[in-house]
């Protein structure tokens, strides 16, 4: 390729990136973000939410927790009880609940980000 070729292509960019308007920039940008939230939660917090949960769920078993039904059990809650006496249980916990919280701020950034998106897209419809 000769260099008035690859001069051409790089000005041909620069002009369609000056054509965009704000708006437009704007909802790249956006675009841009939700893909990298859901990345992010697809790659890393998902693997280790998931991992986090089985081993809390390993634990519950040991102590005999997970198969009651919910507000059956009469007295101290059994599950507080381990929290307060099983630090590595209290540790699992948290690193769970870290991770499960992270997760869900990407998929409230992803959905605000595609929502923002979409009613942009809408709003500038002249008919349908």
């Amino acid at each position: 390729m000769s260099c008035a070729f690859i001069n051409l292509c790089i000005l041909a960019a620069q002009h369609a990136w000056a054509q965009l308007t704000l708006w437009e920039a704007s909802q790249l940008c956006l675009l841009f973000l939700s893909l990298t939230l859901a990345t992010v939660n697809a790659r890393w917090l998902e693997s280790r939410t998931t991992a986090a949960m089985w081993a809390l769920q390993t634990v519950e078993k040991e102590r005999g927790l997970g198969g009651e039904v919910a507000g059956s059990h009469q007295g101290p809650d059994p599950y507080r009880q381990l929290r307060e006496k099983d630090p590595k249980y209290s540790a699992l916990r948290q690193n769970f609940f870290r991770y499960h919280g992270m997760s869900t701020l990407c998929n409230l950034g992803c959905l605000l980000s595609n929502g923002l998106c979409l009613a942009g897209l809408a709003l500038s419809l002249e008919s349908l």
